[in-house]
């Protein structure tokens, strides 16, 4: 796979499923339906490692749990795995992993060190559609003058599509196939001339 630089390791330190805690107690562990807001304590152990992140993003994105044996060729996810589980991000179920939520929200950046850690997050999402192989179809890029008028429309159309894409999956998972990496920056200023 494209993203195994992130895991190399030797192949005798493999993850080992007896190795990592899982449980079979529905009970205590449940999947939130919906939206659920990440703490800043879980947002914080997300940036401690890109192999963190991009774990949560692969379990936040997968329309069914994916199994140990499928996470067993990148060993350096071990470790990824233990802490997203005990930080309440992952769950495990058997011999399978997952989201403990169907839907994340990250909270408001609120301070600087938010501020940072969302900065370190975006560039790590590129990364992300670029390590996983991800095909381009667009790639625009302008720099032009505007009317003032414009940029508000400009803006508007963007939260559109945005919102767009947020509701284009279908309520039936298993024609959810493809995974979506856009990457949408406006920006203005003052020039001479």
């Amino acid at each position: 796979m494209a993203f195994e630089y992130l895991f190399e390791e030797t192949v005798n330190e493999k993850i080992n499923s007896s190795h990592v805690s899982l449980s079979s107690n529905l009970d205590d562990q449940k999947i939130n339906q919906g939206q659920k807001e990440l703490t800043i304590k879980q947002v914080s152990i997300l940036s401690e490692k890109k192999e963190h992140y991009f774990l949560f993003l692969i379990l936040t994105l997968s329309r069914y749990p994916i199994t140990l044996k499928e996470l067993k060729t990148y060993p350096k996810l071990k470790k990824s795995v233990e802490t997203l589980i005990e930080s309440s991000i992952a769950l495990a179920i058997e011999d399978t992993l997952r989201a403990t939520s169907s839907e994340y929200i990250f909270p408001k950046a609120t301070n600087e060190g938010l501020e940072e850690i969302y900065r370190l997050f975006d560039q790590w999402d590129i990364e992300f559609s670029t390590q996983f192989e991800f095909k381009k179809f667009i790639n625009k890029m302008m720099i032009r003058r505007i009317s003032p008028r414009y940029f508000g429309v400009i803006q508007k159309q963007i939260e559109a599509l945005t919102d767009f894409v947020r509701c284009s999956d279908e309520s039936d998972q298993k024609y959810n196939n493809e995974v979506l990496h856009m990457h949408i920056s406006l920006s203005k200023g003052k020039l001479p001339g």
